[in-house]
């Protein structure tokens, strides 16, 4: 099952609408990286449900993440590494369609030609406690074949919210 926990304050956030920018990066990612295209998932299967009303998939698998983000330590464990040709995308929390999640960390890597990402050449998305973020400026470093990496920046609140310092690392055969 997926897990995710915040330790720290400051980060209750009223319910929130996903912004269509974060939409269409999931859809693309989603569309682009169909399940069965070399899935890190360790023999299980996504479980749909439903949250606020809103269809949601929660994601399985031996991926996880850690972020540091405004005083607290988000960790994300049971999510999914996908590669289809020279794509990769990471999912790991609960994917609610039209709609935020109180956890969900994504990443999209477009080619996995290069060992470091910047925000031209990769999409980390970032959800908690119902508020959507992205990645607005950083780098990301990855190992070769994309099984680790780490990343620091900024993640900027969508849809026109502030921007803050966050960092972590993800791993897609267990803890980073």
């Amino acid at each position: 099952m997926t897990q995710a926990s915040a330790e720290g304050a400051g980060l209750a956030v009223p319910m929130a609408r996903l912004p269509i920018t974060a939409l269409a990066v999931s859809c693309v990612a989603a569309c682009l990286m169909a399940p069965a295209a070399g899935a890190s998932r360790a023999g299980c299967s996504p479980t749909t449900t439903r949250v606020h009303g809103h269809r949601a998939t929660i994601e399985c698998g031996p991926a996880s993440a850690i972020v540091h983000f405004r005083g607290a330590t988000l960790r994300y464990a049971g999510g999914t590494c996908r590669r289809a040709g020279p794509r990769f995308s990471l999912e790991i929390g609960t994917k609610v369609g039209g709609a935020t999640s109180d956890h969900f960390f994504s990443l999209y890597l477009p080619r996995r030609a290069a060992s470091k990402y910047t925000t031209s050449s990769a999409v980390i998305a970032v959800a908690i406690k119902y508020s959507s973020y992205r990645w607005q400026k950083g780098l990301l470093t990855v190992t070769p074949g994309v099984t680790r990496g780490a990343f620091t920046g900024k993640l900027k609140k969508l849809p026109s919210g502030a921007s803050s310092p966050f960092s972590g690392s993800f791993s897609c055969v267990g803890s980073p």
